[in-house]
């Protein structure tokens, strides 16, 4: 018997025992398929949303920024407190 006939019968009879114990547990083993589904679906689905959140806050990041180019805004109202600090609004 050669190495590779070994490893191969090896892998074989853990299927076949693994066939059997997965008929004598179906309902387990549909309950078990059923739950990894929903979680892959679940991190799939929040994989997604991640991705399209980073890319909504790229754009806000950019959309956000002025030119370094813009004039000053004038001063609509000055509004001098009592601790002599002047407050611009526009």
């Amino acid at each position: 018997m050669t190495l590779s006939l070994i490893i191969r019968s090896f892998f074989e009879l853990i299927a076949v025992i693994l066939a059997v114990v997965g008929f004598a547990y179906r309902e387990k083993l549909l309950d078990f398929e059923n739950k990894l589904f929903r979680a892959i679906g679940i991190h799939w689905r929040n994989y997604r949303r991640r991705k399209q959140y980073e890319k909504n806050r790229a754009a806000r990041q950019i959309q956000s920024r002025a030119p370094a180019d813009l004039p000053e805004e004038e001063i609509a109202v000055t509004v001098v407190s009592g601790r002599e600090s002047i407050h611009r609004v526009a």
